[in-house]
């Protein structure tokens, strides 16, 4: 079994038994798997370019998944998929990566 054939039974399970997965990647290392990732009656988003839109797409489909009679809306699964790692909403600056390391990232008079 290939890697990618792996990541993608494990999301299909998750979806199965969670019906909403988040996905924080915190090396951003799969941006093109999760945008190519399809799974039956599965919404995917990816918060990649606006945490905000992502956000508020969710709300409307999560919305969807409660209140609708129709059941194939009420048995869709949600896959959102964080560029990032859990808890940061942006990439570090290289200010802040010096700031982690230690090292000075300005001079003090």
């Amino acid at each position: 079994m290939t890697f990618t054939a792996f990541l993608r039974k494990k999301l299909v399970d998750l979806l199965n038994e969670r019906r909403i997965v988040v996905w924080y990647d915190g090396e951003g290392d799969f941006p093109q798997f999760a945008a190519s990732f399809e799974a039956p009656n599965c919404e995917v988003l990816s918060a990649q370019a606006s945490v905000l839109k992502a956000r508020r797409r969710a709300d409307e489909i999560y919305r969807r998944m409660n209140e609708s009679d129709d059941a194939v809306e009420s048995g869709r699964c949600m896959l959102i998929y964080m560029g990032a790692g859990r808890g940061r909403t942006r990439s570090p600056s290289r200010a802040d990566r010096k700031r982690q390391s230690g090292a000075r990232a300005w001079k003090t008079p």
